[in-house]
């Protein structure tokens, strides 16, 4: 049951930081995109 408990975490930090890396990159192409949009 532990392990069971355990594993899930593990797998949701791995999902939340595969997300907030997703997106940092989402922002960073739109950030690019305002950059052309503007100069």
């Amino acid at each position: 049951m532990h392990d069971a408990e355990g594993l899930s975490l593990c797998r949701f930090l791995r999902v939340s930081k595969a997300l907030e890396k997703g997106m940092q990159e989402k922002s960073r192409e739109f950030a690019e995109q305002e950059a052309e949009i503007y100069t």
